[in-house]
């Protein structure tokens, strides 16, 4: 099998989440009914963690392809809410995946796990700082 990637350096992991990625989204839906930050943060922790659960089970399972399919969705989802170093967490262990191995994904999935934490409290603490009306306050 191809060797594993390097895992991504601790140093060189961006901040937990990016906060203009969903002051973006906040602008795309002001003026709707509902909150769109809170449905999309409710979206993304229902799914990550079953995605988190099947990924690990293919890491058990040695799955090289079931690992780059679950990390590949993951890596999507955490991107599309800011949630950068998730996504390189995510990408590092796609391709791992993609290139057969499942090599030191043990380390990359607790490292995944431990990010997931990061981004879920970032995300309650973005969602707790908005004005009850849903609007944006941009972070500085």
């Amino acid at each position: 099998p191809a060797p594993a990637p390097a895992p991504v350096p601790a140093g060189a992991r961006e901040a937990t989440l990016d906060p203009a990625a969903l002051d973006s989204i906040a602008e795309l839906g002001e003026g709707e009914e509902g909150d769109i930050i809170a449905e999309l943060v409710y979206i993304f922790s229902s799914e990550a963690r079953p995605r988190m659960e099947r990924l690990r089970a293919a890491l058990a399972a040695r799955d090289a392809e079931e690992v780059r399919r679950e990390a590949h969705g993951l890596k999507g989802s955490a991107a599309s809410i800011g949630a950068k170093a998730l996504a390189e967490i995510a990408r590092t262990l796609e391709e791992g995946g993609r290139a057969g191995s499942v090599e030191g994904g043990e380390d990359l999935m607790r490292d995944l796990e431990e990010e997931f934490d990061r981004v879920r409290a970032a995300l309650d603490a973005y969602v707790a700082a908005r004005p009850a009306g849903g609007e944006v306050t941009k972070a500085g």
